[in-house]
């Protein structure tokens, strides 16, 4: 009870501190606000100053993120990747300033982990483990991954969550707006409360590591005896609640890919990172939504390896009709009534919110930019354009929407599963305009979608 007792006090004042960080970082960030309009009242320069401004709030971002991990670490990460959410002029400096949260972060002591390994495996971690490194190899918002080997002789990942992370989470989750507000002088208040609002249920997924077991076992039977796409394997008699226990894969990392490989090398991952999500969509009505960097590993074979099933999105068969017939219709532009009406079930629109021309209009616009890699004529080239194109549609259809909802009532696609798809795919095609892959798009969306169930 002691040992409790002490465990219990333990969380709360870490709740208390990272509460306290919380507000701190909030001060400093209004701070840095402040003094970029009080250096422009002396210099005469407001682009410069506000240039300096977001280079001390993306550092500051980076270390203060990176230290309290769980919700305040995940979007650090979220913003190091999905330029959307980031002012054009000031994209370069957040990149820089939070890029390193994607690989690697702060890492806890092994005696703070070998206690929480014990009570999930009901049993000293020597008696299923012959060898463990104590060191993590890799460190994470949720959790910290360590190598090991069983005394079967198979080398293995074993997955950790952080001691007290879910109940830090959860109040994290209280707190949030803390974090955000003063954020909202660089980001749109929509596009940042969207964020969190995603941010929310995707950590309340990733913190139950036997549904992550359970969706990685699901990802491994589709994709089993593919060529290019490899799903580690889960070791289910040794998977609990905290602990995570799959094959350990060898492979280089995003960087590491990046600094070795020519353009074709880059442009046959491309095809394959796009496959994947899209074949896994349309043909099966699954979606992976954490594609950033780190959950990738490039194998000695020439496959890709895909980490990470924490957060998996799940469509009803018909949903995913719906969302193949889109598609399609975005693929040879079919504006109209047709599209209108699957654009009106896949949006979730309610019967009372009754769109007129111009938000008809935007709405076909958003979703055709959307899918220009298959719309364009083909073969298409993946290219930084894309990106200016969707995030200038993305911030039409906001600002149309945010007027709508004063008129119509309190209605926004976020509340549908096709929003959550598009912005995570915002971060998917981040990754694909850095590799530049070009091929026949619409070769692989035709296939996904004539996938028979």
């Amino acid at each position: 009870m002691k040992q409790e007792n002490g465990h219990l006090d333990e969380l709360a004042t870490t709740r208390a501190s990272r509460l306290a960080r919380m507000t701190r970082l909030g001060g400093v960030m209004a701070g840095n606000v402040a003094r970029a309009a009080a250096s422009a009242a002396v210099t005469g320069s407001m682009s410069r100053a506000s240039e300096h401004m977001h280079e001390r709030v993306a550092e500051t971002l980076a270390t203060s993120l990176g230290e309290m991990k769980g919700m305040p670490m995940k979007l650090g990460q979220m913003l190091s990747y999905i330029d959307e959410l980031m002012p054009a002029k000031h994209r370069e400096a957040y990149r820089e300033g939070l890029a390193k949260l994607q690989a690697q972060t702060p890492a806890m002591d092994w005696s703070s982990i070998e206690g929480l390994l014990e009570r999930n495996l009901g049993a000293p971690p020597d008696e299923f483990f012959a060898e463990i490194d104590h060191e993590p190899i890799a460190a994470a918002s949720i959790g910290q991954v360590y190598r090991a080997r069983l005394h079967n002789g198979d080398s293995v990942a074993v997955k950790v969550q952080y001691p007290g992370i879910a109940e830090s989470v959860a109040s994290d989750l209280d707190n949030a707006k803390l974090l955000a507000a003063p954020m909202f002088a660089m980001v749109p208040r929509v596009a940042m409360e969207g964020a969190i609002s995603d941010l929310r249920s995707r950590l309340q997924l990733e913190c139950d590591y036997a549904l992550e077991a359970q969706s990685q076992l699901t990802f491994a039977d589709l994709w089993a005896g593919d060529d290019e796409i490899y799903v580690p394997r889960v070791y289910q008699e040794m998977c609990g609640p905290q602990v995570l226990v799959t094959e350990f894969i060898e492979g280089e990392s995003w960087a590491q890919m990046m600094a070795r490989t020519d353009a074709a090398d880059r442009a046959r991952y491309g095809r394959i990172l796009f496959r994947f999500v899209y074949h896994s969509l349309y043909a099966f009505g699954i979606f992976n939504t954490d594609p950033h960097p780190g959950n990738y590993l490039f194998m000695p074979d020439g496959r890709v390896a895909f980490l990470d099933f924490g957060s998996v999105h799940r469509y009803e068969d018909s949903t995913r009709r719906d969302f193949c017939e889109l598609a399609l219709l975005c693929m040879h532009k079919q504006r109209g009534p047709e599209m209108r009406r699957v654009i009106h079930r896949t949006f979730g629109i309610p019967e009372h919110v009754k769109p007129d021309e111009e938000l008809w209009q935007l709405f076909e616009t958003f979703c055709i930019a959307c899918a220009e890699p298959w719309a364009a004529p083909q073969p298409y080239k993946f290219k930084p354009e894309l990106l200016a194109d969707i995030s200038a549609n993305t911030s039409k259809a906001r600002s149309m929407l945010l007027k709508r909802i004063l008129r119509d009532g309190l209605w926004t696609p976020e509340r549908s599963g096709i929003a959550f798809m598009y912005r995570i795919n915002f971060g998917l095609n981040s990754l694909l305009c850095e590799l530049g892959p070009e091929t026949d798009w619409r070769e692989i969306i035709n296939a996904a979608c004539a996938k028979e169930q």
